[in-house]
């Protein structure tokens, strides 16, 4: 085995080891105005999915454009915290899509851009991943 090893080193031959540092897919969310999104989503377009290391989104770690028949839409209801009777709420639109994370890490921020794309709070959003 040794000799083998060897005999491949000479040749310049490299052997593909698997190493933990290759990129994985991770499942990102962004809140977006549900009302603004709705107006736009009969258009054929793209949103472009930014991820960051930092809080001020400056750092990049990934970018991906999507088409909008690509992108999972869910609609929930964001209450005020601390009001927990209230039946009212903000209407919102939950993005959902999949991108690569080159290193483990347990926050990074999602950043969407596009037509319809109205963030909800910050446009620079938490990503709690392994959570």
């Amino acid at each position: 085995m040794h000799r083998l090893l060897a005999a491949l080193a000479v040749w310049g031959v490299s052997l593909a080891i698997p190493s933990e540092a290759q990129a994985t897919e991770i499942a990102v969310s962004y809140l977006t105005d549900l009302r603004a999104l709705r107006a736009q989503l009969h258009l054929p377009g793209t949103l472009t999915f930014e991820l960051y290391e930092d809080a001020s989104c400056r750092a990049p770690l990934d970018k991906k454009r999507v088409a909008f028949l690509h992108v999972e839409v869910a609609r929930t209801v964001v209450r005020p915290a601390g009001d927990q009777r209230s039946t009212a709420g903000r209407r919102v639109a939950s993005l959902t899509t999949q991108m690569k994370l080159s290193q483990p890490r347990s926050i990074a921020y999602l950043r969407v851009t596009g037509k319809g794309i109205r963030a909800i709070g910050s446009n620079c959003q938490p990503q709690f991943i392994g959570i």
